[in-house]
């Protein structure tokens, strides 16, 4: 969301949590141990003007894996 033009990007706008209910209901789940950065990401990597960092608390990136 761009509060300055009052513009939705995405269609769902959800928590974190209701993203992974939805992944789980498929058989993934998240992995907290993973060699990613958040550069290593193609959006919202921090390296652009106007473009999100994982550190302002209005997003995040997940790392998945299928089964256990």
């Amino acid at each position: 969301m761009d509060p300055l033009a009052g513009a939705v990007y995405h269609q769902t706008l959800k928590s974190k949590s209701w993203w992974l209910a939805q992944f789980a209901r498929h058989g993934f789940h998240e992995l907290h141990a993973h060699p990613f950065r958040a550069q290593d990401f193609v959006r919202g990597n921090a390296v652009g003007i106007k473009d999100w960092g994982p550190g302002a608390g209005d997003g995040f990136h997940v790392v998945l894996q299928l089964g256990y």
